[in-house]
């Protein structure tokens, strides 16, 4: 079964440029009009550890979105669209989920800082099992960090009706 990676859309309230409607604006252009990157996830992993193994179901997930733009995930039920944002926002469970590697950069700032730290995971022999051993307090630090950004300068809006 193959999983297909979340598609990336984009648009902008960007104005148009004086040229005529037939023209369209490079990339580059319109680019330099949208202004700064105010979210920037660098190969983001997250993986969920099961007893039949390990399920990668984020790897190597990676997009700018610049001031001023709207971006919209689009993809397959299941190909990672809510997961990505779950895990920008380290609202993955954990267990059985863990963001294991990369950046997450909202205004500069890395949301995932110390993400690598706050576990180790170890191999159990050749079964595809993995022993996870939490560092708690630093879980809990992140979390404080998280708790002055959630709400105030990023936020999610989920899907299910009850949340």
């Amino acid at each position: 079964m193959s999983t297909a990676l979340p598609r990336v859309t984009r648009s902008s309230s960007v104005p148009e440029t004086s040229a005529p409607p037939t023209v369209v604006p490079s990339e580059e252009d319109v680019s330099s009009k949208r202004g700064d990157v105010i979210l920037d996830v660098r190969n983001l992993c997250t993986y969920f550890y099961t007893y039949d193994g390990v399920v990668r179901a984020l790897d190597g997930v990676s997009f700018k979105v610049r001031r001023g733009e709207t971006v919209g995930m689009a993809g397959e039920t299941g190909c990672g669209k809510s997961v990505t944002m779950f895990s920008a926002l380290r609202l993955i469970p954990d267990p059985p989920g863990r963001t294991v590697s990369g950046k997450v950069l909202f205004q500069g700032a890395n949301l995932l800082w110390g993400i690598e730290s706050e576990a180790k995971m170890k191999p159990i022999g050749s079964t595809g099992r993995v022993k996870v051993t939490r560092r708690f307090r630093r879980i809990k630090a992140a979390n404080d960090r998280m708790m002055a950004v959630r709400g105030h300068g990023i936020s999610m809006i989920f899907q299910e009706p009850t949340s």
